[in-house]
C-alpha cells in the first residue's frame, strides 16, 4: 500500500534512486537535493513500504502564490494515480492561495497537467516555442494580487505597492 508523507526525512540515497529513475540530471547532486528538500516550503513523497516512490514539492510566499518545481514518480510506479494523488494533495495545501504555478519543462506532459486542472498555455495542441508556459489568473483582481505579492518579495522595493494604470501604447491596464 502507498503512504504518503509531508515530512522532509530523506537520505541521499533514496532521492538519487527516485532522480535516477526518471533521468533526472539532479540525480547527480542528491546531498544538494536533501538540503534543497529540506528548505522548500511543502514537499509530499509517495512511499511503498521503505522505498520512495514520487516527490512533488513546492516553494511559496506564505500567502499569494506557490511554485511546484518538482513533480516525479518512479515509472515502475507511473499510471496508478500516484502523480494525480500528490498534486491533489499540493492542490489542496495551497486551496486559498491565487496562484499555483507549476513549471512544464517537458512538453509531453502539458496535457497531463492539462488533465490535473491547469491551465496551460500554450496548450497540448499548440506549437511551442520556449520553455516559458503562462499562467492564466482569470480576473483583474487576481492578476494584482499576484503582481503585488511578487512586488512584496521583491530584493528590491519590496515596500512598493503597484497599481495598475493606463499605460501610453496599450489597450488596458
Amino acid at each position: 500500500m502507498i503512504q504518503y508523507r509531508t515530512d522532509k526525512n530523506f537520505e541521499a540515497e533514496q532521492l538519487k534512486e527516485l532522480f535516477s529513475s526518471v533521468n533526472w540530471l539532479s540525480a547527480n547532486y542528491s546531498e544538494r537535493l536533501v538540503k534543497a528538500l529540506y528548505n522548500s516550503s511543502t514537499v509530499i513523497s509517495a512511499w511503498d513500504g521503505e522505498k520512495l516512490i514520487g516527490l512533488i514539492n513546492a516553494l511559496d510566499d506564505g500567502e499569494l502564490t506557490a511554485y511546484v518545481h518538482y513533480l516525479l514518480v518512479n515509472p515502475e510506479y507511473q499510471k496508478d494515480g500516484i502523480g494525480t494523488r500528490l498534486v491533489e494533495m499540493i492542490k489542496q495545501k495551497y486551496k486559498d492561495y491565487l496562484c499555483i504555478v507549476l513549471t512544464a519543462e517537458n512538453p509531453g506532459l502539458v496535457g497531463y497537467y492539462e488533465k490535473l486542472g491547469f491551465d496551460v498555455v500554450p496548450n497540448s495542441t499548440e506549437p511551442r516555442q520556449d520553455i516559458i508556459q503562462a499562467v492564466t489568473l482569470k480576473s483583474p483582481e487576481r492578476l494584482i494580487a499576484f503582481c503585488k505579492g511578487i512586488q512584496a518579495a521583491a530584493p528590491v522595493d519590496s515596500y512598493v505597492d503597484p497599481e495598475p494604470w493606463d499605460m501610453p501604447g496599450y489597450d488596458s491596464q
